[in-house]
Order: C-alpha cells, then sequence, then structure tokens
C-alpha cells in the first residue's frame, strides 16, 4: 500500500490518535510518513508520554537522535518527564547535560 500523506496532516492525525489513546493507529499513520521530521517525532514522543508509555516515548528519543533528527526544547522537556516517570537518573543526567550542550539549561522547565 503506497499512502502518502501530507505532512501537516500526518502529525495532526498522529496527534489526535494519541489524544484518543489509540497508539496503534497513530504509529501506523507515522510508518507512513515517507520522512520523520522532529515535529512527528516530538507528537510520537509526547503521544506516548500522555499513555503512560515512558519506554517506548525514551526508545524514540534514542532512536531519533541516532538517526541524526535531532532534538529541541520540546523534545527535551517531554523526555525528561518520561525519564523521571521511569527513575532512570542516569539517563535524566544524560538529558540534562544535551540540554546544558546545546543551552537550553536557562530554561526554567529544563532546569527544574
Amino acid at each position: 500500500m503506497d499512502i502518502k500523506l501530507d505532512p501537516f496532516v500526518s502529525v495532526g492525525l498522529i496527534d489526535m490518535y494519541c489524544k484518543c489513546d489509540l497508539m496503534k493507529d497513530a504509529r501506523t499513520v507515522y510508518n507512513f510518513m515517507p520522512e520523520k521530521d522532529l515535529i512527528a517525532l516530538n507528537a510520537m514522543i509526547s503521544g506516548h508520554l500522555h499513555n503512560g508509555d515512558d519506554v517506548e516515548a525514551l526508545s524514540l528519543f534514542t532512536e531519533m537522535y541516532k538517526d541524526g533528527i535531532g532534538f529541541n526544547q520540546t523534545t527535551l522537556l517531554t523526555i525528561l518527564n518520561s525519564t523521571a516517570g521511569l527513575q532512570v537518573v542516569n539517563v535524566c543526567g544524560q538529558v540534562h547535560a544535551l540540554s546544558v550542550k546545546i543551552g537550553t539549561s536557562i530554561d526554567i522547565y529544563i532546569v527544574k
């Protein structure tokens, strides 16, 4: 099946499915996206956090970091919430170090 969705529509669908606790449907839309960008990945990570799947949120973050997609302040804040939920102190420290490295350490939400 060759389905090509507009990136904005794809992210909107991902967000909607995540908010409706339909993570399989969100993942299907995500998988059909020809190019996964930072916005789509942030939507998926947030969706997993919203639905209590901190392990998958952290896994997606690791995947996007390894693939060189990058991350932003939103990504770091979301992943810090996930790692805190998992109580993975060493990973929290690594994420904090990344935030310092890219200069978001002054952000009140990242520092707390």
